[in-house]
Formats: C-alpha cells, sequence, structure tokens
C-alpha cells in the first residue's frame, strides 16, 4: 500500500467563477484550476514518468538542474507522450545549473492544447559522449484539467 495520502482529492477538474454561462453580452469567466506536477532525473535515473488526466491541456514546463550532468559532450532533457519523444520539449540542457524555461514549437504548442487520451508524459535525460556520473534536474510540469469530455 504506499503512504497515506495528505489533502484534498477532487475527480473532476477544479473550476472556479462565478458566471457558468453567457447571459447576453457577459461572458462566462469560469476557469480551470493550475496543477503541477514533478519528477527528479539523475545521472543514474534518466528517465522519468508524469502522468495526466485524460482531455488535460499541458501549459508549461521548467527544468530545473541543481547538479549538472557531466556527461562527455552534452545533456539535454526532452519531453513526450512516449520515452524519448519531444512531443512537448526539446533539448533543454542540463550540462549547466539553472532553470530552463523552453520555448515551443507550434507541433508542440498544438499538441499541449489537448492531450486527448495520451495521459503519460515522459522525461528523459539525453547523453552525448561518456554518461554522467553526476547530475540532478527536476522537471515540473504545468496543467489544467479542462472540462472537455
Amino acid at each position: 500500500m504506499g503512504a497515506p495520502f495528505v489533502g484534498t482529492h477532487f475527480d473532476g477538474p477544479l473550476v472556479s467563477g462565478d458566471q457558468r454561462f453567457r447571459v447576453g453580452s457577459t461572458p462566462a469567466n469560469i476557469g480551470v484550476a493550475d496543477l503541477v506536477q514533478q519528477c527528479t532525473l539523475t545521472a543514474g535515473t534518466v528517465s522519468a514518468l508524469l502522468s495526466v488526466p485524460q482531455q488535460s491541456m499541458l501549459l508549461n514546463f521548467f527544468v530545473d538542474t541543481l547538479i549538472a550532468f557531466n556527461s562527455q559532450t552534452s545533456a539535454v532533457v526532452s519531453v513526450g507522450a512516449t520515452n524519448g519523444a519531444t512531443t512537448y520539449v526539446q533539448s533543454a540542457t542540463v550540462a549547466t545549473t539553472g532553470r530552463v524555461i523552453p520555448t515551443f514549437t507550434t507541433a508542440q504548442l498544438s499538441a499541449m492544447l489537448n492531450v486527448n487520451s495520451t495521459t503519460n508524459v515522459f522525461a528523459t535525460v539525453t547523453q552525448v559522449g561518456t554518461a554522467a556520473t553526476t547530475g540532478l534536474a527536476v522537471v515540473t510540469m504545468f496543467y489544467g484539467q479542462t472540462t472537455r469530455g
């Protein structure tokens, strides 16, 4: 059984606002809450799995490198719908410490708007040259669980 769950759990999207439907010229103002998940990548664990509910929209990613990956030539993080894919993030460097907020291609933004039934999100470190013996990065995924059905 795992560790006890502490917190309040919602089965559906958390929405907020006081105008659910358009009334005359006043638009609806219901919005979904931003949610966050994180995973850790190390020199020994170069792939991690996150998961989002179906129909979610991915809003952004941060890649925080706390200890640089010391692979011989380069080390980058990609985030995608399958292990090693670049569906959402391509080539965020983890060879130096600091935060990377990636820029997105049109195809990535389109994929992030609605994951449909693709609920797995993989973060992967790709290293070139001799594999790293040190390295620590935290990938933070921001997303919203939409009301689409």
